[in-house]
């Protein structure tokens, strides 16, 4: 609501770079913040950082979008999402796409590091890569694919989570799962 329809991937693109940019640098500060064995330090650490995050966003984010519905929908929007099968089957897709993000970051981390053998030091440094991939290249990678169909982006994407998993049937070593977090 916040964008112009023409501007919302990019918008969602620089939300995810945002986001990312946490995963991959909150570990760190954390870390840092625990140095000595002080759980305290980093209680703290995290209320002066929440409380910085929630000023910034009381400060800068509108109370509502410029491009918000004027009002309510005039009908009700059950019959109308029941009556859209392509929305349906979104559904469906994005059902399975969050249980493969579910499924890695939770059962993921157990299998490299029992049925896998990678240390837990050693799969920490490869989990980073997808955050910092993200981070990185999320907004270049946006602009870059701007003129491909939606549909099409999403008929890639989607299989793109969950397919190379299928590699750990093949090859379970690091360098492996390094390529799979990468493509995830």
């Amino acid at each position: 609501d916040l964008v112009p329809p023409e501007r919302q991937e990019a918008a969602y693109a620089s939300v995810r770079v945002a986001a990312n940019f946490g995963v991959t640098l909150g570990p760190p500060i954390g870390g840092l913040l625990l140095i000595g064995g002080h759980w305290s330090h980093l209680w703290i650490g995290n209320l002066v950082l929440s409380s910085i995050a929630f000023a910034i966003a009381f400060r800068y984010i509108p109370r509502s979008g410029a491009y918000a519905p004027e009002g309510p929908p005039e009908r009700g929007s059950l019959r109308v999402i029941l009556r859209d099968y392509p929305f349906l089957l979104f559904l469906v897709f994005a059902l399975a796409a969050q249980m493969t993000y579910l499924a890695t970051d939770t059962l993921f981390p157990i299998s490299a590091t029992t049925t896998h053998h990678l240390s837990p030091a050693l799969w920490g440094g490869i989990v980073i890569l997808n955050p910092l991939f993200v981070t990185f290249f999320q907004l270049r990678l946006t602009r870059w694919a701007a003129s491909i169909r939606p549909a099409v982006k999403l008929g890639i994407a989607m299989p793109m989570m969950g397919l190379p998993f299928l590699l750990l049937n093949v090859d379970g070593s690091a360098p492996v799962i390094a390529l799979i977090i990468v493509v995830f």
